[in-house]
């Protein structure tokens, strides 16, 4: 039996591409709709083709609402995409026929940017891969912006990027719709950030637009594939100022609203603020000589700004202290790390050395021991020389006896033989 697929798309006024997306999904056993409360007809359109549309109040991002629409969901595979997301016509009989006979749990399907309208495969965007498809438990959705998903399985497979299996991203028709999409996304405190570098923003903007420019497969500076990159680069520089922006803890709303208060003042003869006469006993004397009430508070004012501006300075100075502080005192553990490593070396080193002295004592002890032994061994092999001399001797005198004895027995036993039979027949003969 075929396992069944479940689909969701999230929407959000984008009623244009809404029915396209829907129709290139309506493969799925289950198509399910979550609209951000959209003020076209987006919602219109979703009720032809989904099987459930679901509204939910606007949110800025949309990873904020993929983990509510997968709760929807009922079959075991499941498939996501955004309402700008189109299957290719290849997608829906690949996917729906392949359930169940990939032995995997995720599937990455290649997704093709279209920027400023346009999707051109010499672009820093591609190839790219997305884990879109998945059996239910094998991805966790993160509302990180940027911060993709969690993978719970590693048996993954990936479709070829020019199988024709994909999905087309019909993104960003200009640079404005980028820029708006850049501000929004870089506003949420929950989002994956620029790294910041060395703390240099001009070097960081360099390096970003650099970086971008190099995963292009055209390096000419006005056409399509730098446009989109310098977008690219843009989108984390917005990012980076940002963070840098956060970092300085300054309240630009705050020092707007006492630059305007400076810029415009009160009028002189205005109501004054109750306690104004009491306190101007208690300033300073450079103070108190101000010719009126009113330069008095123009003054203050001018030291409130100035105050501020020192405060951000300082801040700013401060927190260069604390980075140079911390890095002086990671360095001065590095340094300590590396004093303690090289005496342990040195000991080490001495350890070594003893064992060396101690090797080569036994060395000496060994080749003179050898040396005693190689006399030895000249004294045996003299010794072997002379018993084998004597051998060699022994032997000669053994084959001379064995001659001498060869001649008697072939000289003189036949006479023997002859006397001991002369005896044994006179014997004989003595007997009868």
């Amino acid at each position: 039996m075929r396992e069944k697929l479940s689909a969701f798309v999230i929407a959000y006024n984008r009623a244009s591409l809404l029915e396209t997306c829907l129709r290139a999904a309506s493969f799925a056993d289950e198509l399910i709709v979550v609209d951000k409360s959209s003020t076209d007809n987006s919602a219109v359109i979703a009720a032809r083709y989904a099987d459930r549309v679901e509204i939910v109040p606007w949110s800025p991002t949309v990873e904020e609402t993929r983990a509510f629409a997968l709760s929807l969901c009922r079959h075991e595979w499941i498939l996501f995409l955004d309402d700008d997301e189109i299957l290719s016509p290849e997608s829906g009989p690949f996917l729906r026929d392949g359930l169940g006979e990939w032995d995997a749990d995720i599937l990455t399907i290649p997704l093709r940017h279209y920027i400023l309208g346009v999707h051109d495969e010499r672009a820093y965007y591609w190839p790219e891969v997305h884990h879109r498809l998945f059996r239910r438990g094998a991805i966790e959705f993160i509302p990180t912006v940027h911060g993709g998903v969690a993978l719970q399985s590693d048996r993954i497979v990936n479709i070829p990027v020019d199988s024709g299996v994909c999905i087309h991203h019909l993104s960003y028709r200009d640079v404005t719709s980028w820029i708006e999409r850049t501000n929004r996304y870089t506003s949420s405190p929950d989002r994956i950030q620029a790294m910041p570098g060395d703390g240099d923003l001009i070097r960081f903007a360099h390096d970003q637009i650099n970086y971008w420019m190099q995963r292009t497969t055209d390096d000419a500076c006005n056409d399509y594939p730098a446009a989109v990159a310098l977008l690219r680069a843009i989108y984390d520089m917005v990012d980076r100022l940002k963070a840098w922006e956060a970092e300085r803890g300054v309240d630009g709303a705050a020092m707007f609203r006492i630059a305007r208060e400076n810029l415009a003042p009160e009028p002189e003869g205005r109501r004054q603020r109750a306690g104004v006469a009491e306190q101007l006993e208690t300033f300073p004397t450079h103070l108190a000589d101000a010719t009126s009430l009113e330069d008095l508070r123009l003054e203050m004012r001018g030291m409130v700004v100035k105050l501020r501006a020192t405060e951000a300075h300082l801040r700013e100075r401060t927190e260069a202290a604390r980075k140079s502080a911390q890095a002086l005192i990671t360095l001065r553990d590095k340094l300590d790390a590396t004093t303690a490593a090289l005496a342990a070396a040195r000991d080490e080193l001495d350890e070594t050395r003893s064992e060396l002295g101690q090797t080569k004592t036994v060395l000496g002890e060994t080749q003179a021991t050898l040396g005693h032994s190689c006399e030895l061994l000249d004294q045996t092999r003299a010794r072997l020389d002379l018993t084998v001399t004597s051998l060699s001797k022994t032997d000669l005198k053994l084959a001379r006896l064995s001659g001498s004895a060869r001649l008697f027995i072939r000289q003189y036993l036949p006479k023997l033989r002859d006397h001991f039979s002369r005896r044994f027949a006179y014997a004989s003969s003595g007997q009868k």
